[in-house]
């Protein structure tokens, strides 16, 4: 199969066509000017929701969960899992202090699992605080018509940290941009960092970067929980392929500096690009870790992590990553896998070339 026909005639958009370097142009977000707020909503029971979207986009963000809930199209074809369980539920810091409440959907642990046992004396489920309590939210409709909003949170003992997640979905095309912060409000020998998990429902295929000089040799990827996914994945060259479908129960991560992840579910790819602010001498989590994928076929999601630099850091330091989600259609002829990578290193703005596909 020749990929390049596909690629000129590329819909990076649903129902829009535009040239990348016009969809992931860095979005103004500074530069925007407020023109109208936008009122907190109804969301299968979070009655204190924010809806962000336009014709061919819909993001929910539900403040009381500190979650993305929806994120797809209009209304329907919700990417994210939204765990039936606990629909317009929220659980009480003492239910979080003995379990984990997986809602679903997408969000930020600010510490690596492997430190959680020195704070919390077990690395499973997440310290109480971790994961849990109320994000102070606003959100508003710009100028230029993209829909922004503002999450925030104090996280007290044993952290001091205050975490900014500002949000902006453009006024037409199918791209969301979220810049996270931590800032260290006071002092903490926790080593953070920006980890961000959007759980997939029923994802079909994960692609990931995998490099040639890895730290990870020699497939480039490291299992961090379960055995090696041998089975799972595939390889297409520079890109690995993780098969959902296969029903396996993994985690394991990449090295890549290239900075992307996507999943494939029916007719839709989301593609999630990690732009971190790197400083001399910054290492990464779980061995250097900068993406990680974690399935369990038993459940039925799938989770595209990122993660920024791990650092300890001083009063009044920061660590700040930006990321870059887009929605793009599944081409109907590409069903094979190294076809679909070929496909997304393009949607991620690498080259491809005529060996990528066979």
């Amino acid at each position: 199969m020749n990929v390049f026909r596909i690629i000129q005639g590329l819909r990076l958009i649903p129902i829009c066509s535009t040239a990348l370097s016009a969809v992931y142009a860095d979005a103004p977000m500074d530069q925007d000017v407020p023109v109208a707020p936008l009122v907190a909503r109804d969301y299968h029971g979070w009655t204190n929701a924010y809806y962000l979207q336009h014709a061919n986009m819909h993001v929910v963000l539900v403040p009381e969960l500190g979650r993305i809930m929806h994120l797809g199209g209009y209304e329907t074809n919700n990417l994210l899992r939204v765990n039936a369980e606990w629909v317009g539920a929220v659980a009480d810091r003492e239910t979080r202090a003995t379990s984990w409440p997986n809602y679903g959907g997408d969000w930020i642990w600010p510490v690596a699992q492997p430190h959680w046992a020195s704070f919390h004396q077990r690395s499973w489920p997440p310290h109480p605080d971790l994961d849990g309590g109320t994000w102070t939210t606003r959100a508003w409709r710009s100028a230029d018509g993209a829909s922004h909003a503002r999450m925030e949170r104090a996280f007290g003992e044993p952290f001091h940290i205050h975490i900014t997640r500002t949000l902006r979905l453009d006024a037409t095309q199918s791209v969301f941009t979220v810049r996270q912060r931590i800032e260290q409000t006071g002092e903490s020998k926790i080593p953070f960092t920006l980890w961000h998990i959007s759980q997939m429902d029923k994802a079909e295929m994960v692609f990931v970067p995998v490099d040639a000089h890895s730290s990870f040799e020699p497939t480039g990827l490291i299992a961090l929980m379960h055995a090696y996914p041998s089975n799972e994945i595939s390889r297409c060259e520079d890109v690995a392929v993780y098969d959902a479908r296969m029903g396996g129960e993994h985690k394991f991560g990449s090295d890549s500096q290239r900075s992307w992840i996507a999943a494939v579910k029916g007719p839709w790819i989301l593609l999630v690009r990690i732009a971190n602010e790197e400083q001399e001498g910054d290492t990464y989590p779980d061995g250097g870790c900068v993406l990680q994928i974690f399935s369990s076929g038993g459940l039925g999601y799938s989770e595209i992590e990122t993660m920024s630099p791990e650092r300890v850091l001083a009063t009044g330091e920061t660590i700040e990553n930006t990321l870059t989600y887009s929605l793009h259609e599944r081409p109907d002829t590409l069903t094979e896998p190294c076809a679909l990578a070929a496909f997304i290193k393009a949607l991620a703005g690498e080259p491809i070339s005529d060996t990528t596909v066979r």
